[in-house]
C-alpha cells in the first residue's frame, strides 16, 4: 500500500480549494489497483499542486502593484482634499490641478490644461531646480488681486522631470498685517500728537499763571500798598474798590484754569449735570440753538469714564464753535443695556471730508476713547454736518473703588 505524504497547508486560505481538488486523486493512489489509474491520479494531483503554486506566485507578483495603486489613490484623495491650490507642471504645461486650484484661479473642471504662464504670469518662466517658496500677487478667478505664497519643488512624475506647485492664499493675512501696521503708525502718530497737546496745555497754563495771575497779584499788592499809604479816605476807598475788583477777576481766572485741569462740576454735580453745564457755557451767546437729551444714569460711572466722556464732549463742542458754522447742535448721553454708554453730538454745520486732512482734536478724541477701551465713530461729509458717536464702558464708580482694608 502506498503511503500518503502530508504537506503543510498554505497560510492563505484562498489556495486551499486547489489542495482539496488534489485530495481525491491522492486518495485514489491508496486504493487503486491498476498502475494506469495510479498514474492518472498522480497526474491530477500534480496538476492541482502546480496550479496552486502558480496562483501563489501570481499573488506574490501582483501584491506590490496593488499596493502602488492603493498608494496612488490615497495621494489623489489627499490632493483633492487639500485647501491649497496644487499644480503639477511638465515642460511649462499644467498637467494636473486639484479642485482648490480651480476655485482659486477660476477654472472650470473641463477646461483644457493651460500653460503655467497663463495661470501664473508673475512667476518666473524658468522653474528652479531646488525647492523654494516665494510671495506672488496673482489674479484670482473673481478678478481680485490675491496675495499668495507659492512653494515650488522639483520631482519625477511618471518618470518624467516635473515640478510641484503649492499655492497658499494669504490675502486675508496680508490685509490684516497691513491694517495692523497702519494702526501702529496711527497710534504712534497719536501718541506724538497727544504729547504735543499736553506740552502745549502745560505751556498755556504756565503762561496764564505767569502773565495773568502773576501780574494780577502784583497789581493787587501795589493797590494794597497804595491804599495803606493814601491819607485821603475817599481815595483810599477807591483804591480798595479797585483792589476788590482785581481780586474778583483773579478768582474768576483761577476758576477757569481749574476747570481746564479738572472740571469741578464732575465732582460736585455728576456727569449728566456737568455735560449740560458745559453745553450751555460753550454755546450760549453763539447764535446756536442746542438741545440736550441726558436721562439720569442708573449709577454714577467710574471717574475715568466720566472724565473721558466730558473731555470728548468739550472738544466736540469747541470744534463746532470754531469750525462748523452750525445753526443747531444736539447732545445726548444714554446708558445702554450691555454695560456701555453712548455719547452723541451732532450739528448741521459745514461738515468735512473724512479722507482729507484731519485736525488734531479728532485724533485726540479718538485716542481718549480707545485709551479706556471705547470706540469713537465720525459721520460727516462736506455740507452735510457732522455726527460724533462715542461708546464708552459704563462701569459703576462703586465697582472701581477699593474695598475696606485695601491698600
Amino acid at each position: 500500500m502506498s503511503r500518503l505524504r502530508f504537506f503543510p497547508l498554505p497560510a492563505n486560505r484562498q489556495h486551499w480549494p486547489w489542495l482539496l481538488l488534489s485530495l481525491p486523486a491522492l486518495a485514489t493512489t491508496v486504493v487503486a489497483a491498476q498502475p494506469g489509474w495510479r498514474i492518472a491520479a498522480l497526474a491530477v494531483g500534480l496538476g492541482a499542486w502546480h496550479q496552486w503554486q502558480r496562483q501563489r506566485q501570481y499573488a506574490a507578483d501582483t501584491q506590490p502593484e496593488q499596493q502602488l495603486r492603493q498608494h496612488q489613490r490615497n495621494i489623489g484623495a489627499l490632493a483633492r482634499a487639500l485647501p491649497d491650490a496644487l499644480l503639477i507642471v511638465q515642460q511649462a504645461q499644467v498637467i494636473y490641478r486639484n479642485p482648490a486650484a480651480e476655485r482659486l484661479l477660476g477654472l472650470a473642471a473641463d477646461t483644457p490644461a493651460p500653460s503655467l504662464a497663463a495661470l501664473l504670469p508673475t512667476l518666473a518662466p524658468a522653474l528652479p531646480e531646488q525647492a523654494l517658496s516665494q510671495y506672488l500677487s496673482l489674479q484670482g478667478g473673481n478678478g481680485q488681486t490675491l496675495d499668495t505664497l507659492v512653494t515650488i519643488a522639483p520631482f519625477l512624475h511618471e518618470g518624467r522631470p516635473s515640478h510641484l506647485l503649492l499655492v497658499h492664499d494669504i490675502t486675508q493675512v496680508e490685509a490684516t498685517r497691513r491694517q495692523l501696521q497702519a494702526s501702529n503708525r496711527e497710534l504712534q502718530a497719536m501718541a506724538q500728537r497727544l504729547f504735543t497737546v499736553q506740552e502745549d496745555e502745560r505751556r498755556a497754563i504756565s503762561r496764564d499763571l505767569h502773565d495773568d495771575i502773576g501780574q494780577a497779584i502784583t497789581a493787587m499788592k501795589l493797590a494794597a500798598h497804595a491804599a495803606i499809604d493814601e491819607p485821603d479816605p475817599a481815595q483810599r476807598a477807591d483804591d480798595l474798590g479797585l483792589l476788590l475788583e482785581m481780586a474778583d477777576q483773579t478768582v474768576g481766572r483761577l476758576r477757569d484754569l481749574s476747570t481746564l485741569l479738572r472740571p469741578p462740576q464732575l465732582d460736585a454735580l455728576g456727569l449728566e449735570a456737568a455735560l449740560s453745564w458745559q453745553a450751555r457755557t460753550i454755546l450760549r451767546n453763539r447764535a446756536i440753538d442746542f438741545a440736550v437729551d441726558i436721562p439720569p444714569l442708573s449709577q454714577r460711572p467710574a471717574a475715568v469714564s466720566e472724565q473721558t466722556c466730558f473731555r470728548i464732549a468739550q472738544e466736540s463742542l469747541t470744534n463746532i464753535v470754531r469750525h462748523a458754522h452750525a445753526g443747531s447742535v444736539q447732545l445726548s448721553l444714554h446708558e445702554l443695556a450691555d454695560g456701555w454708554m453712548r455719547l452723541c453730538i451732532s450739528d448741521d454745520g459745514d461738515g468735512f471730508d473724512l479722507d482729507g486732512p484731519r485736525g488734531l482734536g479728532l485724533a485726540v478724541m479718538r485716542e481718549r476713547a480707545q485709551g479706556i477701551g471705547g470706540k469713537l465713530e465720525i459721520q460727516t461729509a462736506p455740507g452735510a454736518g457732522t455726527c460724533i458717536t462715542c461708546h464708552l464702558p459704563f462701569t459703576p464708580a462703586a465697582a472701581t473703588e477699593p474695598g475696606p482694608g485695601a491698600a
